[in-house]
């Protein structure tokens, strides 16, 4: 999981030590555990989220009977003038 050589691990850890201090690295330690099983938690959440089976479709009764309110379509061609103005720019 951690790539990269030995001494650069170790050099990281001399830094942190001296700029933290002996006293604060658990503190510091805990803080990153928590993060992380926080971190995984979520990401466990996520994954069973997304695998959970999607229900199906409920058929409906409506959907065999035809509409009564909709009116017939008029499938006249239209110029793109009257389409953009309306019927009364048409020119004869």
């Amino acid at each position: 999981m951690i790539t990269g050589h030995w001494y650069m691990i170790l050099a990281l850890m001399l830094i942190v030590l001296v700029f933290y201090g002996p006293g604060k690295l658990p503190e510091i330690g805990g803080a990153i555990g928590k993060g992380i099983r926080e971190f995984r938690k979520s990401a466990d959440g996520v994954t069973s989220k997304v695998s959970e089976p999607v229900p199906a479709p409920v058929a409906s009764d409506k959907a065999d009977t035809p509409a009564d309110d909709v009116s017939p379509v008029n499938w006249e061609a239209k110029s793109a003038t009257e389409v953009a103005v309306g019927p009364e720019a048409k020119s004869g």
